[in-house]
């Protein structure tokens, strides 16, 4: 049996168990130009960027400040779009709902069942 979750794998035989990791590297082009944002540390009087220790995020990137921006603006819009249609199904979905209750009942008001 295996079982494979992005970065471990799991796989057995019999009584016996493996756990293994896989990595993923990528080399970026010397002419590239990198967009990195993180916390800097100085390490011998050498400069470090690492994920911050309040707890923030290390981001390396090749696409620019403003498409990074330009990109999660786009995906927000997109989330917020999907809510509300899908708020949208909910409303029209309870009014339904609603009305089969209410045309069930002989008196064709809410019995609260």
């Amino acid at each position: 049996m295996s079982l494979d979750l992005s970065r471990r794998r799991f796989s057995s035989e019999g009584d016996r168990e493996t756990v293994s990791f896989t990595y993923k590297e990528w080399i970026i082009p010397t002419d590239a130009t990198v967009f990195v944002m993180g916390e800097v540390n100085f390490e011998q009087a050498d400069p470090v960027i690492r994920k911050p220790i309040s707890g923030g995020r290390l981001l390396i990137s090749l696409k620019s400040a403003a498409a990074l921006l330009e990109e999660h603006r786009l995906n927000a819009n997109t989330y917020l779009t999907g809510s509300l249609f899908m708020l949208g199904v909910g409303i029209v979905t309870l009014i339904h709902w609603l009305e089969s209750l209410r045309s069930r009942s002989p008196s064709g008001s809410y019995q609260g069942y």
